[in-house]
């Protein structure tokens, strides 16, 4: 990481702190090219690895491949979420309309449940009701 640059501000004289935190980007599995990115720019995961400060990208590779970055990856739900987004895009008109139409199916079916179950709570409350009153 690169470190701070200070800047003097025209309010009193004060230095102000700005970050331009950068890292070294390396993805051999991926296909990117090793760079410099600003933190900014990244959505960090929850992935580590350790490797030495000077590794090559061959020793980032190998890194990679021995903690099983790309299993732990298929496995967090922002991966599902990727792969569920790249189906729908790929969905054709005809795709579109039959999960429309079982949607719809499914959201009646539920529906009926719904309402099946809340007359019979409100029938056995009714019951339950009159029992107490009977009493």
């Amino acid at each position: 990481m690169q470190g701070k640059n200070s800047h003097a501000s025209a309010d009193g004289g004060r230095s102000v702190e700005n970050t331009n935190a950068t890292v070294l980007v390396d993805g051999p599995a991926s296909n990117v090219a090793r760079c410099e990115m600003r933190l900014n720019e990244l959505h960090l995961t929850k992935f580590r690895i350790r490797f030495p400060y000077t590794g090559s990208t061959r020793v980032v590779r190998k890194a990679w491949e021995t903690a099983k970055i790309n299993d732990l990856w298929k496995e967090t739900m922002w991966a599902k979420k990727v792969e569920a987004k790249k189906k729908r895009m790929e969905l054709s008109d005809f795709d579109r309309f039959k999960l429309r139409r079982a949607k719809r199916i499914r959201n009646k079916l539920r529906t009926d449940v719904f309402y099946r179950l809340k007359k019979r709570a409100i029938k056995a409350k009714g019951q339950k009701k009159q029992a107490e009153k009977s009493k």
